[in-house]
C-alpha cells in the first residue's frame, strides 16, 4: 500500500509434516525504500550583458518596488562602473593580511598619537556618547579612528558608482543593491545632500563609515536639526552598542 510505513508481502515457504512435504504462507513486512531527499537550489542569479543593462534593470525594480523614480533615475545617471572597485573588493586587507599584520598596521604609532589628543579634545562629547549609549568612549574613539583617522579621511569615491559596480559584478549583488536604495531613501528624506556623495569604494559614509543601510536604520540624530547626516560637523552617531563594541575593539589598546 502507497504511503505506509511498510509494505505487507505474501511469501510461501515448503515445510516438511509427516514426511509431506506441504508449501506454507506467511506474512513479511517489507518496509519501502524511502524518497530520495532533494535539497532546494539557489536561484541562479541574474546576469547582465552590460552594466547598461543591470541599471536598467535595477532602475525597474526599484520602481516597481514603491522608490521614487525621479531618485533612483538620478542616483543612476551618472553611476559608472569602476573596475578599480571591483578589483578592490576581492582584496581586502582584513582577509589578505595576517592578524598581526593587519593589527600593526592599524595601531600605528601616529594613528595612536592622534588618538590621544582627539579623544582629550572630544573627553566631554564622548563621555556623553558612553552614558547615553553604554559602549565605552575608547571604543567609541578607537571606531573614528580606524574608520576614518579621525575624520581626516571619509573617502573620495562616488557611492553610486562604487556599490553599481558591486551590484553588476555579482560577487555581493544583493548587498550592493541593498546599500543603493537604502542611499535613495537617505537622500530622498534630506539626511543626505546630492552633494555629499563621496565615501568608501566599498560604500562607507562619513565619520564611522558605515553603510547607508545602517545609517538608515540606526543613524541618530545629533544636533536635533531633523537629519542624520553622516558628514555633519556635529558627529551624528549610531545607535549600535553591539556593533560599536565588537568592529574593532582591539584598537581600545591604544588608548590604554
Amino acid at each position: 500500500m502507497v504511503g505506509c510505513t511498510s509494505q505487507q508481502a505474501m511469501q510461501s515457504k515448503p515445510v516438511r509434516q509427516g514426511g509431506v512435504e506441504i508449501t506454507q504462507t506467511q506474512t513479511v513486512q517489507v518496509k519501502p525504500t524511502p524518497a530520495p531527499v532533494v535539497k532546494p537550489q539557489p536561484a541562479p542569479k541574474p546576469s547582465y550583458s552590460s552594466f547598461s543593462d543591470w541599471k536598467s534593470d535595477f532602475s525597474m525594480r526599484a520602481i516597481s518596488s514603491g522608490y521614487d523614480a525621479q531618485v533612483i533615475g538620478r542616483l543612476l545617471d551618472s553611476a559608472y562602473l569602476n573596475q578599480q572597485v571591483i578589483s578592490l573588493d576581492s582584496g581586502q586587507p582584513e582577509f589578505s593580511k595576517m592578524p598581526w599584520e593587519y593589527v600593526d598596521s592599524a595601531v600605528s604609532s601616529g594613528r595612536v598619537s592622534v588618538g590621544k589628543r582627539k579623544f582629550a579634545e572630544q573627553r566631554a562629547y564622548l563621555s556623553q556618547l558612553e552614558s547615553q549609549y553604554g559602549v565605552n568612549a575608547e571604543i567609541i574613539a578607537a571606531i573614528w579612528g580606524m574608520e576614518s583617522s579621525y575624520g581626516a579621511v571619509t573617502g573620495n569615491s562616488d557611492l553610486p558608482s562604487s556599490l553599481a559596480s558591486l551590484a553588476y559584478d555579482g560577487r555581493r549583488q544583493e548587498f550592493a543593491e541593498t546599500q543603493l536604495l537604502s542611499l535613495a531613501t537617505l537622500l530622498q528624506r534630506g539626511d543626505v545632500s546630492w552633494s555629499q556623495l563621496d565615501g568608501s569604494w566599498a560604500g562607507g559614509m562619513g565619520q564611522t563609515q558605515f553603510i547607508p543601510e545602517t545609517w538608515l536604520k540606526q543613524g541618530v540624530d545629533g544636533d536635533g536639526n531633523g537629519h542624520r547626516n553622516p558628514w555633519a560637523l556635529v558627529m551624528h552617531w549610531l545607535r549600535l552598542p553591539t556593533i560599536l563594541a565588537i568592529q574593532v575593539g582591539f584598537v581600545l589598546s591604544a588608548f590604554l
